[in-house]
């Protein structure tokens, strides 16, 4: 938890960047929003949906862009999440209280929804993370590399794990800070030394 956590009372939802009616926002149960620096951010709003009206006649929809909001104190707002609806979901509980579940993610989560075998010839991994991005509809923002290699294989994984493993490799820290873009920064050079396998603690280390 960061030393002054932000607490805000008032989040705004934007659905195709259009702010969501006040009667549907009164339906609303709960927000989560859940950030990680490796993988896609990801949310779900839950709404009461009695009737199931919500379920059937929307206003959300599969792939629609959403974005979430919260307020300081001062009344200036805060991105939490941009991302895209993947999933709607009725959920019946107790007392045959009807809810309606929206899930999504940040547009990262395209990177990894598809398998391929590929080569890529006389290419350099930061021309290589631009082009995974660009393939996702995501902007790369990338610190540029030199050397060329003469052939990189993707070898029947994601895109996301093909450049996992250029990063661990070539010694880059990949963030995703937003949702439309992608961070890839070269890491110090911290000279010869043994090689280092990630661990599932510490995922972002790469051989020295």
């Amino acid at each position: 938890m960061p030393p002054n956590p932000i607490l805000t009372s008032q989040i705004q939802i934007k659905l195709d960047g259009t702010v969501i009616q006040h009667d549907l926002l009164t339906k609303l149960v709960s927000v989560i929003v859940d950030q990680h620096t490796y993988l896609p951010g990801m949310f779900a709003l839950t709404f009461f949906d009695t009737d199931l009206r919500l379920l059937d006649r929307g206003p959300f929809d599969l792939t629609k862009r959403v974005t979430i909001s919260g307020e300081k104190e001062d009344g200036t707002s805060f991105p939490l999440i941009d991302g895209e609806i993947t999933a709607l979901e009725p959920s019946f509980n107790e007392g045959m209280i009807a809810e309606f579940v929206v899930r999504g993610y940040d547009k990262s989560h395209r990177l990894f929804r598809e398998t391929k075998n590929r080569a890529f010839v006389n290419i350099k991994d930061s021309d290589l993370a631009s082009q995974f991005a660009g393939a996702a509809g995501l902007s790369a923002v990338v610190d540029a590399t030199s050397i060329v290699y003469d052939n990189l294989i993707q070898d029947n994984n994601a895109a996301r794990l093909a450049y996992r493993v250029r990063v661990l490799r070539s010694r880059w820290t990949p963030v995703f800070p937003q949702a439309a873009n992608q961070r890839c920064k070269r890491l110090p050079d911290l000279g010869a030394g043994p090689a280092i396998l990630p661990t599932p603690d510490d995922p972002g280390r790469a051989g020295q």
